[in-house]
C-alpha cells in the first residue's frame, strides 16, 4: 500500500520600503542630544575659566603684598640700623628700638600669613589645572584688555546650550511626525508544496505572491495636539530662562564696568598718595635722625606710605582682574 502525504515549505521576506522618517528622525534626535550634552559640558568649563580666573589674580595679589611686605621690612630694618647709632650715641632710649624691632616682627608674621595663603591658592589652582605649580613658580601679570574692542555677549556658552536645547525639540517634533506617518513594507512569499496538489504528482509545486504592505496607526492623531502643546511649553521655558540668563548678564556688566571705572580712577588716586606718603617718610626720616619727633611718629609715617602702596598694589591687579572678569563674561577666550 502507497502512502501519500504532503509537505509545504513557505518562505517570507518583508522589507520595508518606506519607515515614514522614523530612522532619520531617531538619528536626528540622538545627534541633537549629544549637542546639547557637548554644550552643557562647555558652560562648565566656563564656570571653572571663572574660578581660574579667582584664583589666578588672587595669587597676583599676594604676590604683591609679599613684595610690598619685604620693601616694608628693608624700610624698617634700615631705620632699626639706625636707631641702634643712636642708642649709642644716647640719643633715644632702648624703648624705641623695641618699638621699631617689633614692627619687623610683625612684618614677618605678615609674610608669613600671606606665603600660607599663597600656597593654598596654588594647591587650588593646580587641582583645577591638572598640574602641579611650584611655590617659586612666577605668574606673569596679564597684559592690559582693551574693553572697547570686546564683542557681545553672543559668545557664552549658555546661548549655545539653549539653541542647542532648542534644537532638541525641533528633533523630537519630527520624531513625534512619524507617529502618523505611514509605513511602506514590500512582502514576498514563496510556498513549494510536494508531491503536488494532486497526489499522483511527483512533482513540486511553487507559488510565488507579492504584497505592498501600508501600516498607518492613526492612534498617533489622539494625543498629537497634547504632545505638540508640551514641546511648545519647553520652548516657552528655554525662551524664559534665556531672557532671564541675559538679564542677569546686563546687570553683571552693568556692575563690573562701574568698578572698572572706579578702580581706574582709585589707581590714578592711589598714585599721587603713594607720592606724598614716600615724601612724608623720607622727611620724617630726617627729622628723626634730627631728634625732632619720636620713633612712633616715624613708625607711623613708615607704615602709612607701606598702606598706601599695598591700597595701590591691591587696587592696580584689582583694575585689570575687572577687565578680564568682563572679558570672561563676554564669553571671550
Amino acid at each position: 500500500e502507497t502512502e501519500h502525504f504532503q509537505l509545504a515549505v513557505m518562505t517570507s521576506l518583508l522589507q520595508t520600503v518606506w519607515d515614514g522618517g522614523i530612522s532619520s528622525a531617531k538619528v536626528e534626535m540622538t545627534r541633537a542630544e549629544t549637542e546639547v550634552e557637548k554644550a552643557k559640558v562647555e558652560v562648565s568649563l566656563y564656570a571653572i575659566r571663572s574660578k581660574v580666573n579667582e584664583l589666578y589674580f588672587g595669587i597676583l595679589s599676594i604676590n604683591e603684598q609679599i613684595k610690598q611686605v619685604d620693601i616694608l621690612t628693608e624700610n624698617l630694618v634700615r631705620n632699626r640700623n639706625r636707631a641702634e647709632i643712636s642708642l649709642q650715641n644716647g640719643v633715644i632710649h632702648q624703648s624705641d628700638l623695641d618699638k621699631i624691632q617689633v614692627e619687623i616682627y610683625k612684618a614677618e608674621l605678615s609674610k608669613i600669613n600671606l606665603t600660607t595663603y599663597k600656597t593654598a591658592y596654588l594647591k587650588m589652582l593646580a587641582v583645577i589645572i591638572g598640574r602641579e605649580i611650584g611655590e617659586n613658580e612666577m605668574l606673569e601679570i596679564p597684559k592690559p584688555v582693551n574693553i572697547s574692542e570686546l564683542g557681545s555677549v553672543g559668545n557664552r556658552p549658555e546661548l549655545t546650550m539653549f539653541a542647542r536645547r532648542r534644537e532638541a525639540i525641533d528633533a523630537q517634533h519630527s520624531l513625534l511626525s512619524t507617529k502618523i506617518t505611514p509605513k511602506i513594507q514590500l512582502q514576498g512569499m514563496v510556498t513549494t508544496l510536494t508531491p503536488g496538489m494532486r497526489l499522483a504528482n511527483t512533482r513540486n509545486n511553487h507559488f510565488l505572491f507579492g504584497a505592498l504592505v501600508v501600516q498607518w496607526n492613526i492612534g498617533g492623531f489622539y494625543t498629537r495636539k497634547n504632545d505638540l502643546n508640551l514641546l511648545k511649553i519647553k520652548k516657552n521655558i528655554i525662551d524664559t530662562q534665556q531672557n532671564a540668563f541675559m538679564q542677569s548678564i546686563d546687570v553683571e556688566l552693568a556692575q563690573k564696568r562701574s568698578q572698572l571705572e572706579r578702580h581706574r580712577l582709585l589707581v590714578e588716586k592711589d598714585d599721587e598718595i603713594v607720592k606724598l606718603r614716600e615724601r612724608v617718610k623720607s622727611a620724617s626720616e630726617k627729622k628723626f635722625e634730627n631728634g625732632t619727633i619720636t620713633m612712633s611718629e616715624l613708625i607711623d609715617d613708615i607704615n602709612a606710605e607701606n598702606l598706601a602702596r599695598q591700597t595701590r598694589n591691591q587696587h592696580q591687579i584689582e583694575f585689570l582682574m575687572y577687565q578680564y572678569d568682563i572679558k570672561n563674561t563676554l564669553g571671550e577666550k
